[in-house]
């Protein structure tokens, strides 16, 4: 996406302006830093996916059934 913005800043425009208000997945990781004396919490986002729905509802099908 850098390179993107940085060779074509009309179509990084568009990719972003694509993705606005659409639902994904992040697996993100949580890490807190300290830095002359102030803590911050780092958070990077390892992958993303669009949510596929059918998948999901069916994973959730199978984990309710598991408590009966």
């Amino acid at each position: 996406m850098i390179e993107l913005q940085r060779v074509n800043e009309a179509a990084f425009g568009q990719k972003i302006a694509d993705a606005t208000f659409k639902e994904y997945w992040f697996r993100c990781k949580a890490k807190s830093e300290t830095y002359n004396e102030a803590t911050r919490v780092k958070i990077s986002a390892s992958s993303i996916h669009p949510i596929d729905y059918v998948a999901e509802t069916a994973r959730l099908s199978r984990l309710i059934d598991s408590y009966n």
